[in-house]
Protein backbone atom coordinates (compact mmCIF):
# COMPACT_ATOMS: atom_id res chain seq x y z
CA UNK A 1 0.00 0.00 0.00
CA UNK A 2 1.31 3.47 -0.61
CA UNK A 3 1.69 5.97 1.89
CA UNK A 4 -1.20 8.57 2.23
CA UNK A 5 0.44 11.94 1.53
CA UNK A 6 -0.51 15.10 2.74
CA UNK A 7 0.40 16.90 -0.49
CA UNK A 8 -0.53 15.79 -3.84
CA UNK A 9 1.97 15.93 -6.79
CA UNK A 10 0.41 18.88 -8.55
CA UNK A 11 0.39 21.31 -4.92
CA UNK A 12 4.20 20.08 -4.62
CA UNK A 13 5.14 21.12 -8.22
CA UNK A 14 3.23 23.98 -8.24
CA UNK A 15 4.74 24.80 -5.24
CA UNK A 16 8.16 24.65 -6.52
CA UNK A 17 7.76 26.94 -9.23
CA UNK A 18 6.20 29.66 -7.35
CA UNK A 19 9.64 29.22 -5.24
CA UNK A 20 11.73 29.15 -7.96
CA UNK A 21 10.15 32.03 -9.73
CA UNK A 22 10.13 34.05 -6.63
CA UNK A 23 13.57 33.56 -6.08
CA UNK A 24 14.47 34.58 -9.43
CA UNK A 25 12.54 37.97 -8.99
CA UNK A 26 15.08 38.62 -5.37
CA UNK A 27 17.89 37.35 -7.19
CA UNK A 28 17.29 39.98 -10.26
CA UNK A 29 16.82 42.54 -8.40
CA UNK A 30 19.54 42.40 -6.06
CA UNK A 31 22.02 41.84 -8.80
CA UNK A 32 20.57 44.89 -10.83
CA UNK A 33 19.66 47.51 -8.57
CA UNK A 34 21.91 50.27 -7.86
CA UNK A 35 23.05 52.78 -5.39
CA UNK A 36 22.31 56.21 -6.41
CA UNK A 37 25.70 58.06 -7.34
CA UNK A 38 25.98 61.89 -7.71
CA UNK A 39 28.78 61.44 -10.52
CA UNK A 40 27.18 60.51 -13.54
CA UNK A 41 23.21 60.22 -14.80
CA UNK A 42 20.80 62.95 -16.03
CA UNK A 43 19.37 65.41 -13.32
CA UNK A 44 17.09 67.83 -13.56
CA UNK A 45 19.49 71.38 -12.90
CA UNK A 46 16.64 74.22 -14.18
CA UNK A 47 13.44 74.72 -15.04
CA UNK A 48 11.50 77.01 -17.63
CA UNK A 49 8.23 78.88 -16.94
CA UNK A 50 6.01 78.93 -20.83
CA UNK A 51 3.72 81.21 -20.21
CA UNK A 52 0.39 80.24 -21.75
CA UNK A 53 -1.69 83.44 -21.73
CA UNK A 54 -4.27 83.08 -24.18
CA UNK A 55 -6.60 85.75 -25.68
CA UNK A 56 -9.47 85.33 -28.08
CA UNK A 57 -12.84 86.47 -28.59
CA UNK A 58 -16.09 83.87 -28.57
CA UNK A 59 -19.74 84.58 -29.27
CA UNK A 60 -21.98 84.71 -26.46
CA UNK A 61 -24.39 82.06 -26.28
CA UNK A 62 -28.14 83.02 -27.60
CA UNK A 63 -26.86 86.48 -28.64
CA UNK A 64 -25.07 88.65 -31.38
CA UNK A 65 -22.65 89.81 -28.56
CA UNK A 66 -19.15 89.09 -28.41
CA UNK A 67 -16.53 88.25 -25.26
CA UNK A 68 -12.74 87.91 -24.68
CA UNK A 69 -11.44 85.37 -23.18
CA UNK A 70 -8.32 86.24 -21.00
CA UNK A 71 -6.34 83.31 -19.63
CA UNK A 72 -3.14 84.53 -17.35
CA UNK A 73 -0.54 82.83 -15.50
CA UNK A 74 1.53 85.11 -12.98
CA UNK A 75 3.80 84.03 -10.65
CA UNK A 76 7.29 81.68 -10.23
CA UNK A 77 7.69 78.36 -9.14
CA UNK A 78 6.07 77.26 -5.98
CA UNK A 79 3.45 80.78 -6.46
CA UNK A 80 1.68 80.47 -9.49
CA UNK A 81 -1.72 82.22 -10.21
CA UNK A 82 -4.01 81.52 -13.02
CA UNK A 83 -6.81 83.53 -14.03
CA UNK A 84 -9.29 82.93 -16.39
CA UNK A 85 -11.62 85.84 -17.17
CA UNK A 86 -14.64 86.54 -19.20
CA UNK A 87 -15.19 89.94 -20.30
CA UNK A 88 -18.14 92.11 -22.34
CA UNK A 89 -15.94 93.28 -26.07
CA UNK A 90 -18.22 96.19 -26.56
CA UNK A 91 -18.35 97.42 -22.23
CA UNK A 92 -15.29 95.86 -21.30
CA UNK A 93 -17.22 94.56 -18.54
CA UNK A 94 -16.28 92.05 -16.33
CA UNK A 95 -18.75 88.87 -17.28
CA UNK A 96 -17.12 86.02 -15.15
CA UNK A 97 -14.19 84.95 -13.44
CA UNK A 98 -11.91 82.34 -11.75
Amino acid sequence: MEKFSVFSKSFVRTAKFLLAFLLSIICTDLVFSQTSSSESGWYLTNYTFKDGSLSKGTVLMGTTSTMKDVISFKGDKGKIEISHNNYDDKTGKLLAGV
